[in-house]
């Protein structure tokens, strides 16, 4: 799906999605104006076009030229970036272009060629053939695939007719939401194509996997079917038998954590009544069990995470930072924090990616905190007086 829409000029917008974008392309191209030119490996990168301009300030126009490069380079990463990435799964994880921008990787673009440059009402605009390295945007993405986020789909057919309401994956998904995980809403979720996630679940093609990891920056996937038929009659009320499978699996590495199969009735007067019924005692179940085998495996996922935080003034900001990092959704406190003006320390254990702690912390007003630089088990910020 190549993002056709998204503006190609460098000015700054309201809109999240253009925000994470923008932010991901900036520490992505290093926010050098000027590349080596050259013929790549076209093996290797795939050719995108760009368009971008810049304000000429105070009659700098060499300076407006650099910033319509920088623009029409982001651009031709936001094509790329848009082939692999859902766009509301963009929207949706916006607030981490900041810690994007602190990354110190980089090298999406191999080289480009400027192809027209025209200057007209106090703007420079030009338009860019580049080569882009999709390898190195997936090695990248890989940073902000989320342990937490789920996709579910369980297709179902109720007494030989497919469900638009799935009763089963809905019941899913409200107890995972409950729960604190973030979830691929049904409707997107339906768009998938149905042989990936039956590949990915199955451990079949490990391709699979990785395209909806990246597409939804999500790790776990739950799949399966839900069906029932009639199973008697008993004067003028109905008896449904629903049958339910599903499979959670962790996509990064193929783990299978639950394989969940079950049975149950419903009676009503009808038969999609009763089976009805009969899916919502299965849903029950299904989702008390899955939900009950993800909570096992992000505990067994925690690991201990240092928060560092420079230039807090005093032990009470220290004590009402140390609350809201306490708050945090799936953080649990370690060892007692270490205060000092010069360096605070908060010990936690966290299963998630350290860069949505980071940024979570870094998006809270109220803290005053700058994001600087994060890592596997530690992340530095500052408190902004």
């Amino acid at each position: 799906m190549e993002l056709n829409h998204m503006h190609t000029e460098y000015r700054r917008t309201g809109g999240a999605y253009f925000l994470f974008l923008a932010a991901l392309t900036c520490f992505a191209l290093g926010m050098a104006p000027g590349a080596a030119r050259g013929a790549p490996d076209p093996g290797k990168a795939q050719k995108q076009l760009g368009k971008g301009c810049g304000t000429i300030l105070g009659g700098d126009a060499e300076r407006a030229a650099d910033e319509a490069v920088i623009a029409a380079r982001r651009s031709a990463i936001e094509k790329a970036f848009g082939v692999l990435v859902d766009a509301e799964t963009i929207v949706k994880n916006s607030a981490l272009f900041d810690s994007f921008v602190k990354n110190k990787t980089g090298g999406f673009v191999k080289s480009f060629e400027i192809l027209s440059k025209k200057q007209t009402a106090g703007r420079v605009c030009v338009e860019i053939e580049a080569w882009v390295l999709p390898r190195k945007l997936k090695e990248r993405l890989n940073d902000l695939v989320s342990n937490i986020s789920v996709i579910v789909q369980i297709p179902e057919t109720n007494c030989g007719r497919r469900s638009r309401r799935a009763i089963v994956e809905n019941m899913i998904i409200k107890k995972l939401v409950r729960s604190n995980y973030k979830v691929l809403d049904a409707r997107r979720s339906s768009a998938i194509n149905r042989r990936d996630i039956s590949m990915a679940l199955e451990g079949r093609d490990k391709r699979a996997a990785a395209r909806l990891r990246l597409k939804f920056l999500s790790n776990i996937i739950i799949g399966g079917e839900a069906a029932t038929e009639i199973s008697q009659r008993r004067g003028r009320i109905v008896s449904a038998r629903a049958e339910v499978e599903a499979r959670v699996v962790v996509a990064e590495t193929g783990q299978v954590l639950e394989i969940f199969s079950a049975e149950s009735k419903g009676f009503r007067r009808n038969c999609r009544g009763a089976g009805r019924n009969a899916l919502r005692k299965a849903g029950k179940q299904a989702s008390d069990d899955i939900v009950k085998a993800l909570d096992e495996y992000i505990h067994r996922s925690e690991r201990e995470v240092e928060i560092h935080i420079r230039g807090i003034p005093n032990d009470t900001i220290f004590r009402k930072i140390g609350f809201l990092v306490k708050s945090e959704r799936w953080v649990t406190m370690g060892n007692e924090p270490q205060y000092s003006r010069d360096n605070s320390v908060y010990f936690v254990k966290y299963p998630e990616k350290t860069i949505y702690l980071a940024t979570s912390l870094a998006r809270k007003p109220e803290l005053r905190l700058k994001l600087e630089e994060f890592g596997w088990t530690r992340a530095v910020l500052r408190y902004v007086q």
